[in-house]
């Protein structure tokens, strides 16, 4: 009984595979199945290698503009000279018409629906030409190569979108033809996280979580964190001048100033696209009560540490050198060269930003002589925390923010009456608005003493060109950006 049940259960299976099998074959005969890149499998039968004529010629010609415009180089585009160079070439025996869809573009076919090649989109596919391709002028077939090879190199995302592959094919083969308007084409065509070249291996999703064991190196934070297209890292050289008027107590401060014209440079050279280093310069010129005279020079160093997830992580050094002369020093306390360390971390929403800036300012001290007396004035160490928040309404941003001076001391020493304030804070804050466009911004902002210890104020920190003097100040900026 048990052997009958076996033999019977064997039979269903074997039935149950027999029609399994029908299904499969009625489904391969009553459909058309798409290969590749516009490919219906029609012209797989009768094709022979090619091995001469134009159409080879027309490969060796597109290899050489391939190299001569460096398209290696570009981002997205370094697999098309492999492509065009070492892609298997056969020539089918009859023309086809161009039945689907994506045999429709203009470098696919010519007016009467002949197809001129076709390939898979696959890396190493082979690409298969049809008669009607051998009329075609020798410019014409440079660019199918290239055409037929863009739908095998580019990223899976845009390598059957026959838009940006026609217009990538243009770029390169158009009159005139240049390594960087190649470059801003597939900027503007190829997503950004495709574009990058990274040496290591990239996450599946921008979003994917990392599995056990794995860990965040450069290379899959690059891929797994692009830069935005509108980010500030793209362009982050910058040209401009800003004016801050002062505002006292009704006490006399010990220097007054009235106003401060600065010119700032900021240029980076160094670096790459994500880390860009460069180096800043920002002349002055201050305002007395009687007259002007040159302010603080101050040179700094900065670096993009990290750019991704929406964040810019910065760090910089910025020395501000004294420059008044052996007279005018007689009579500025704060005539002093200043030293800050400073790291910021910016993070930017759609509709919100917020900026954290912790800063060091190193100690050092001035002298003003009175009469035959001389006073040293002493500086301690300052450690600043700003936080820097607002609201982004597309390219008007209007925020404001709070900062915190903690210093070790401010010394006055010579004379009948040392002075010493031991460590005191300043808390000051202020508005700040923007319209910022792709190429240069205006920004008015406002610096307030909101609280100090021992009634400090910012003539104590001895920092014109940072945090200024007295009270506070009103200021406003223009900068230009590339």
């Amino acid at each position: 009984m048990k052997a009958r049940l076996s033999v019977v259960v064997i039979l269903f299976l074997l039935f149950l595979l027999f029609l399994l099998l029908l299904f499969q074959i009625g489904l391969a005969h009553g459909a058309v199945t798409k290969v590749g890149n516009g490919d219906d499998g029609s012209d797989l039968e009768e094709v022979a290698p090619i091995q001469e004529g134009r159409i080879l010629e027309a490969r060796q010609k597109a290899v050489v503009v391939l190299k001569s415009l460096n398209t290696p180089g570009i981002g997205g585009l370094g697999n098309l000279l492999p492509e065009v160079e070492n892609t298997s070439l056969f020539l089918a025996k009859k023309d086809v018409n161009a039945a689907l869809t994506e045999d429709q573009g203009s470098f696919h076919s010519d007016m009467r629906g002949f197809v001129y090649a076709r390939t898979f989109a696959q890396s190493h596919a082979p690409t298969r030409f049809f008669p009607i391709a051998e009329k075609l002028e020798i410019e014409q077939l440079v660019a199918l190569h290239i055409h037929e090879a863009l739908h095998r190199a580019l990223p899976a995302s845009v390598k059957e979108k026959e838009s940006v592959v026609s217009a990538i094919t243009l770029a390169i083969s158009s009159q005139g033809a240049t390594h960087d308007r190649i470059q801003e084409v597939a900027n503007r065509e190829i997503p950004e996280f495709d574009r990058r070249l990274a040496s290591g291996p990239a996450l599946s999703a921008p979003g994917e979580a990392l599995g056990a064991g794995s860990s965040l190196t450069s290379s899959t934070l690059i891929e797994r964190y692009p830069i935005p297209e509108d980010a500030r890292i793209k362009q982050p050289s910058s040209f401009g001048y800003g004016y801050r008027q002062y505002h006292s107590s009704k006490e006399i401060s010990a220097f007054p100033v009235m106003d401060m014209h600065v010119i700032q440079s900021f240029l980076y050279p160094f670096g790459n696209d994500r880390t860009p280093l460069g180096l800043g310069i920002e002349a002055s010129f201050i305002g007395r009560p009687h007259g002007g005279e040159a302010g603080p020079l101050s040179l700094s160093a900065r670096m993009r540490l990290w750019s991704g997830r929406g964040f810019d992580i910065g760090s910089w050094g910025v020395v501000s050198l004294n420059t008044l002369s052996a007279d005018e020093l007689k009579h500025s306390p704060i005539g002093r060269d200043v030293t800050t360390l400073g790291l910021s971390m910016r993070k930017e929403l759609s509709l919100l930003y917020v900026e954290n800036l912790l800063s060091l300012t190193l100690d050092s001290d001035s002298r003003q002589k009175i009469g035959s007396i001389e006073y040293t004035y002493s500086f301690g160490k300052v450690v600043m925390a700003a936080v820097h928040t607002g609201v982004s309404v597309w390219r008007l941003k209007l925020g404001g923010y709070a900062e915190v001076y903690l210093a070790d001391y401010f010394r006055v020493s010579g004379g009948a009456f040392p002075w010493d304030s031991g460590r005191y804070r300043i808390i000051s804050g202020g508005p700040e608005l923007a319209w910022i466009s792709s190429g240069f911004s205006v920004a008015l902002t406002g610096r307030f003493l909101l609280n100090a210890t021992q009634d400090a104020n910012f003539d104590y920190l001895g920092n014109i060109m940072g945090p200024g003097v007295s009270q506070g100040s009103l200021g406003g900026s223009v900068s230009f950006y590339f």
